[in-house]
């Protein structure tokens, strides 16, 4: 079976953060940074490829078929990539890689950056093997089954990214915190910032839900 573009893009983004992982182990620090960079570009090419698939109707696609059809409108077609566990998953993973190289970016703590790059390693190994969006039928339906009539609104366009966004800034405050901790430094002042962003985030998005529900 030939692999889809978007599993190439998954794969492609477990093994730059391998790459980083190692070279910042060993103290490479620009290979560990470029490599850091390059499995989050994989990761959103990742998250491109399976929106394209759905702005397209590619009812092949087996997530596709689940949460799409013709009928369905633009805005609610892109919301639909998050719709289902495999989406989301996906989104979480852009989110949290993004956050992290940011966070690097600002810190320079390379220990903060190991930890958080753990934990995406071990999300990104479960989808690939568990929660993979992008298994192909052996053929392609000519109509896909559909959004759930309950996540036709505007709230799930923004609900679920918030929440996801949210949890990846707080996963950056903890490995910001276990990593100060671990080196016996004050950690409030550093992670303040993140827990703010957290708390905003998750503001907005259980504002959001709430309206929704």
């Amino acid at each position: 079976m030939v692999m889809d573009l978007g599993e190439v893009f998954l794969i492609a983004s477990l093994i730059f953060i391998f790459i980083h992982f190692i070279a910042f182990r060993l103290s490479k620090i620009g290979i560990g940074k470029i490599s850091l960079i390059g499995s989050t570009i994989f990761i959103f090419l990742a998250l491109l490829t399976l929106t394209y698939y759905f702005i397209i109707r590619d009812f092949n696609v087996l997530y596709v078929y689940h949460y799409s059809d013709l009928d369905l409108p633009l805005l609610y077609t892109i919301s639909a990539v998050w719709a289902g566990r495999e989406g989301s998953l996906l989104l979480w993973l852009f989110f949290i890689c993004a956050m992290n190289l940011i966070s690097y970016n600002l810190t320079k703590d390379r220990v903060a950056t190991l930890i958080t790059s753990l934990f995406y390693s071990i999300l990104l190994i479960y989808l690939i093997l568990f929660s993979n969006p992008f298994i192909r039928l052996p053929f392609t339906p000519p109509h896909g089954l559909g959004l759930n009539p309950l996540l036709r609104t505007v709230e799930m366009v923004i609900h679920p990214p918030m929440i996801f966004l949210a949890y990846s800034t707080l996963l950056i405050s903890f490995s910001l915190t276990l990593s100060h901790v671990y080196r016996g430094e004050n950690w409030i002042k550093v992670v303040r910032s993140w827990l703010l962003l957290t708390w905003i985030l998750l503001t907005v998005g259980i504002y959001v839900g709430m309206v929704w529900a």
